[in-house]
C-alpha cells in the first residue's frame, strides 16, 4: 500500500506525504472501528469483558498492534488487538458468538459504502468548481 505509493513516479513528495499521512488514518480508523464494533456487540449479548478492562474506547492505543499495523501498511493484510470476549458470559451463547463474529466486517463494510458515497459526492462537487488566478467559480 505505502509501498505503491512511495515509488509511484507520477506524485511529488508532498503529494507522497498527503497520501501516506492519509493512508494511515484511514487504517487506524478502520481497525479502531472494527474492534470497537466487536466489543459493543459483545457488550449488547451481555459479555462486560471489554468494558471491565477499558477496551470499548476509540483510543487506538488500546487496540494498536505495532507488528500487525506495519505489515497492513507494508503488505495490505494485518492485525490489531483483539477485543475480549467471554461467550460464557452471552445470553444466548451460539447468537452471541454469531453476532460478535460478523459485528466487526459489518462495521468495514458500513464504513467503505460510507467513504464510497461521500467519494462520490465529493468527485460530483469538484467537477462544478473551477480554481483560476485565486478566484472560485462554481459552474
Amino acid at each position: 500500500m505505502i509501498i505503491n505509493v512511495l515509488f509511484d513516479s507520477t506524485y511529488s513528495w508532498q503529494d507522497k506525504i498527503i497520501a501516506i499521512v492519509a493512508i494511515i488514518c484511514a487504517l487506524l480508523g478502520a481497525v479502531i472501528l472494527h474492534e470497537l464494533a466487536h466489543g459493543v456487540v459483545a457488550y449488547w449479548n451481555g459479555d462486560k469483558t471489554a468494558k471491565e478492562m477499558g477496551r470499548l474506547t476509540l483510543n487506538p492505543i488500546k487496540h494498536f498492534n505495532p507488528f500487525g499495523f506495519i505489515l497492513m501498511l507494508v503488505v495490505g493484510l494485518g492485525w490489531a488487538n483483539p477485543v475480549p470476549v467471554n461467550p460464557y458470559n452471552f445470553k444466548n451463547r451460539k447468537c452471541g458468538w454469531i453476532t460478535t463474529a460478523i459485528a466487526g466486517v459489518s462495521a468495514n463494510l458500513i464504513l467503505a459504502f460510507t467513504s464510497f458515497g461521500l467519494n462520490v459526492a465529493l468527485i460530483a462537487i469538484s467537477e462544478k468548481v473551477v480554481i483560476t488566478h485565486e478566484v472560485v467559480y462554481i459552474i
